[in-house]
């Protein structure tokens, strides 16, 4: 059950809410410029952890062939962002393949290790926390910074806690 993906994601929701805002006192103001690179790669981190915890089911069933296969498909996902998107982004580009890439690593494991064991995902909710998080790093990278953007974004984050299930509700199944 990928429930879990829920506490996951929540860290990432609270900690773009907050970035700006912690960046500009926690780093030099010489660094303040990497908030940039990191919505991407906290995404990065969430769908590492996700496709990590899928790919110990192949361990379990002794099939970690699916393990190489899979991690070599996100590294020639990840080759061809880079190629893609460096040139035209920098490095930003290359926080965005790497996190193209390990989504794809996440979604063949999703898919390939339903086969030994049953895997439950709220579709409807998924689709909805990547709209919102995709809303959420818009917000972060739009010039009119003020503090509406930031109520806005609250109010966002806020929505989504609403929507996502209780401890209570994932210690029921």
């Amino acid at each position: 059950d990928l429930r879990m993906s829920r506490g996951l994601g929540d860290v990432y929701k609270r900690q773009i809410l907050i970035l700006k805002p912690l960046m500009s006192v926690v780093v030099s103001p010489v660094y303040f410029i990497s908030w940039k690179y990191i919505p991407f790669l906290l995404l990065t981190v969430v769908y590492s952890s996700l496709s990590g915890f899928l790919g110990t089911t192949y361990t379990a069933s002794k099939k970690t062939v699916g393990i190489f296969l899979t991690t070599m498909a996100g590294a020639i996902a990840n080759i061809l962002f880079g190629f893609l998107f460096v040139p035209v982004f920098g490095l930003q580009g290359a926080s965005f393949a790497g996190c193209l890439s390990f989504g794809i690593v996440l979604l063949i494991r999703l898919f390939d290790t339903r086969k030994f064991m049953p895997i439950h995902l709220d579709i409807k909710l998924t689709i909805l926390n990547h709209l919102a998080v995709g809303l959420m790093i818009y917000l972060l990278f739009s010039d009119y910074q003020s503090i509406y953007m930031y109520l806005c974004e609250a109010l966002l984050f806020g929505c989504l806690l609403y929507t996502s299930p209780s401890p209570r509700d994932m210690r029921r199944s």
